[in-house]
């Protein structure tokens, strides 16, 4: 009975130790990325808004002005703020937080404005709680990790690859869906305005008071949408 109770826990023993080196040198290199990516980023806070939203193979515009019926299409549908941990509460007053990226000090957060929400059906009050509607309301809450994180000093480049954002109102089937899976999120740094590329799969189905049966707005999951998002500079 030892022999076989010694040899169990000698496989057991090195199926450990050769686990744990590999957990430790990709952790290890997780963190260096991450450590990367808010030496590019700096010290500043960052305010990322639409400036075109494509087909990923085509040069030809599908968005449309803030007077539209609200949805992806739209330009003020999307925000994307890079700012410190401690002032994300502050984001919550006048967006939902669909999203969130956590670094290491800072947060990457994908927020959906206040009048957007109400335009497109999503809220029916103009000055209702954001935070805890949208957790009432969303169940799947805010997914915070990606696959993967590069960084690159020279060129002054993030990367952030496959990063899902799905939400919709699971109490009132009258509301309108959201899926946004993320294949790459691309931060470019080394201009004075700097830009956000996003390339992802989109679904958006219209709230039932806006005519959902026949206004879904999607491609096949191989297709890619492409937004382009440029710096608030104030």
């Amino acid at each position: 009975m030892k022999k076989i109770t010694l040899k169990w826990l000698t496989i057991l023993g090195a199926t450990t130790l050769t686990a744990l080196p590999f957990c430790a040198i990709s952790c290890s290199n997780e963190e260096k990325e991450i450590e990367k990516a808010e030496k590019i980023i700096g010290d500043k806070e960052l305010t990322f808004k639409i400036d075109d939203l494509k087909y990923e193979n085509s040069d030809n515009s599908i968005l449309q002005s803030a007077r539209s019926i609200a949805g992806p299409w739209r330009k003020d549908f999307l925000k994307v703020v890079i700012t410190s941990k401690s002032n994300i509460e502050e984001y919550w007053k006048d967006n939902w937080i669909v999203g969130k990226i956590d670094l290491k000090n800072k947060a990457i957060l994908f927020l959906i404005p206040r009048e957007v929400l109400l335009d497109a059906d999503f809220i029916k009050e103009k000055n209702m709680d954001l935070k805890s509607s949208y957790q009432k309301a969303n169940k799947a809450y805010l997914i915070e990790k990606p696959k993967k994180v590069y960084s690159n000093l020279k060129n002054k480049q993030i990367w952030i690859n496959n990063y899902t954002i799905f939400f919709d109102d699971i109490n009132n089937d009258k509301s309108p869906r959201v899926s946004m899976a993320i294949k790459e999120l691309k931060f470019n740094f080394d201009q004075d305005q700097k830009t956000i590329e996003i390339k992802l799969g989109l679904r958006y189905e219209l709230s039932q008071k806006h005519n959902r049966k026949s206004n879904i707005f999607f491609l096949s999951p191989k297709a890619t949408f492409k937004y382009i998002l440029s710096e608030e500079i104030k």
